[in-house]
């Protein structure tokens, strides 16, 4: 069975041997049917995809991945940029980052993103609790719970074969028996990070407990989620 990174970058037509350059990406975004395109790195990152421009370094897996999640998760993406723009122009020091900036660049790089009937939501929470794989394998193989990736390093560490890391996970709850696709996913993850009123739930880190990446395992957990919904074609995305 392949790897979600091989499903990945098949779907995307991406060969895994050598970063695609930005004339390749740029064709990939579009055929995504998204609006953004790569551009030269240098100036303001979060200023860049608010306009519509993907900073990217040529011969960069990380920044390859960077775009697939743009293709990926339109609209998540959108409100984190939106949001990292918002919170930085609101600090007074420019050169550390607030607790809540740090929660949105975990989940831009670092975390999994788990789509969970609202049956699971108490089995799943004690089997994360006791590091209980076992336990969470038994939800996913029994359908309520689906697991997704969302931050492009996690795509870069499994294809460099790096050393081990712990994962992040946020969780999206639906009511149970309700339909999981793709496109809910991008759409409900992008409402929680929207919000700027007060305290909420992306103020500070909140992604532990971690699982272990590369783990085989919780790399079936994405290859089936894959296969049970995969991408939408050009067309059918949801934009941001």
């Amino acid at each position: 069975m392949s790897s979600h990174v091989d499903q990945l970058l098949a779907w995307f037509g991406v060969e895994p041997t050598t970063p695609p350059d930005r004339t390749a990406l740029a064709e990939m975004l579009a055929a995504a049917g998204v609006p953004w395109a790569p551009c030269e790195p240098g100036g303001d990152y979060e200023a860049h995809v608010c306009a519509g421009r993907i900073p990217t370094r040529p011969g960069s897996w990380h920044d390859v991945f960077n775009a697939v999640a743009f293709a990926r998760w339109p609209l998540t993406k959108a409100a984190l940029h939106r949001r990292a723009y918002a919170l930085r122009s609101q600090r007074s020091s420019k050169g550390h980052r607030t607790p809540a900036e740090d929660a949105l660049a975990l989940l831009d790089e670092a975390a999994l993103v788990f789509d969970v009937d609202e049956v699971a939501v108490g089995p799943l929470a004690r089997a994360r609790a006791h590091g209980d794989l076992d336990a969470i394998d038994r939800l996913v193989q029994g359908g309520i719970v689906r697991v997704m990736w969302f931050g492009h390093a996690l795509l870069e560490h499994a294809l460099l074969r790096r050393a081990p890391i712990g994962a992040g996970v946020v969780l999206l709850p639906r009511r149970a028996g309700g339909v999981a696709a793709w496109h809910h996913a991008d759409a409900a993850l992008a409402t929680a990070i929207a919000p700027m009123r007060g305290a909420d739930a992306w103020d500070r880190p909140r992604f532990s407990p971690t699982l272990p990446w590369p783990d085989v395992r919780v790399d079936r957990w994405l290859c089936q989620s894959w296969a049970a919904a995969p991408l939408p074609r050009r067309g059918d995305q949801l934009r941001p």
